[in-house]
Order: C-alpha cells, then structure tokens, then sequence
C-alpha cells in the first residue's frame, strides 16, 4: 500500500485470516494504528499479537457483523 496512514486509526473487520489479515497487515505497514475485529476471538487474538510482536499498533475485539 502506497498511502501514508501514519496518525489514522482502521477498523479491519474478518481480520483473523486471509484477506482481512492481509489488509490489516497493510494498514498496519503504512503506519496505521489497526483495531482486528473477528467473530472468532482465539484467532483474532493471535492475529493480533503476531502484528504486535512486529512493532505494530494494534489492537482486537471479537465482533460479528450482521
């Protein structure tokens, strides 16, 4: 992602795995501070420390969207 996102904060919903992982991955690395929202809380939360032990701000809550 060529977009600086340093001082923005995005909400990546689905971001356990694949896609939503990966997007919030990329906001992640473009300087974002990323909240992961997933209805399965075990794997959101992994997620979530993985992205953290690499330096990024992030953070999770398990969320189901309707």
């Amino acid at each position: 992602m060529n977009v600086a996102m340093e001082g923005k904060v995005v909400i990546v919903t689905g971001a356990a795995s694949g896609d939503g992982l990966a997007l919030a991955q990329a906001f992640a690395e473009s300087g974002a501070a990323v909240m992961l929202t997933d209805v399965r809380s075990a794997e959101v939360e992994l997620a979530t420390r993985v992205l953290g032990a690499r330096g990024f701000r992030v953070g999770s809550a398990n969320h189901d969207v309707c």
